[in-house]
């Protein structure tokens, strides 16, 4: 939704625009620069990895828009202050995007690692409980669990206020997990 948003106004900035000469085309990067940073620093759901995905791909594409138009102002034959304000949004762009990939990257694998611990960990709790008669290795198994989903029970705390802090809820399949092992 968030990325959809920014494209349809990414679109509508660019439709009917006459970029034949250079002050438009400009005029346009300024534009794209604006929608970008917008995109860059919008808050998102970081427990959605469907989320996490669209927006890293569509920063990875903004990646090689702005190279593009990197080009596009060196050719230009506008005033050279003007150039170099329109390059200097475009380089800060160009640091900024890759920490931002990298970061929702890194909240990615995190979040596909934690969904796959809570899928193990819920798994292995439902065949003990089906499991009328207890051995050792049970037990043993049923130690070492503990000491891990106390660890793994932190790290959904920790995400679910950074969720709320960004005014989201956890995404639904993964708050069933969390409520299934909390149960």
């Amino acid at each position: 939704q968030l990325v959809s948003d920014i494209k349809q106004r990414m679109s509508d900035n660019n439709n009917g625009n006459d970029v034949g000469t250079h002050g438009n085309c400009l005029t346009d990067i300024v534009h794209w620069a604006e929608n970008t940073f917008a995109l860059i620093t919008k808050q998102i759901n970081v427990s959605d990895i469907s989320e996490l995905t669209e927006l890293c791909d569509h920063l990875g594409s903004l990646q090689i828009e702005a190279r593009a138009h990197l080009n596009t102002v060196d050719k230009s034959e506008d005033n050279i202050e003007v150039k170099q304000q329109v390059q200097g949004r475009l380089d800060r762009i160009m640091k900024i995007l890759p920490k931002r990939i990298g970061f929702l990257v890194d909240k990615k694998t995190k979040i596909e690692e934690l969904v796959t611990r809570l899928d193990n960990y819920n798994s292995a709790i439902e065949e003990l409980q089906n499991n009328n008669a207890v051995r050792r290795e049970d037990n043993v198994k049923v130690n070492d669990m503990e000491f891990d989903v106390k660890k793994m029970m932190t790290d959904i705390l920790v995400l679910e206020r950074e969720v709320a802090g960004s005014g989201f809820k956890l995404e639904q399949s993964l708050s069933r997990s969390v409520e299934k092992l909390r149960s």
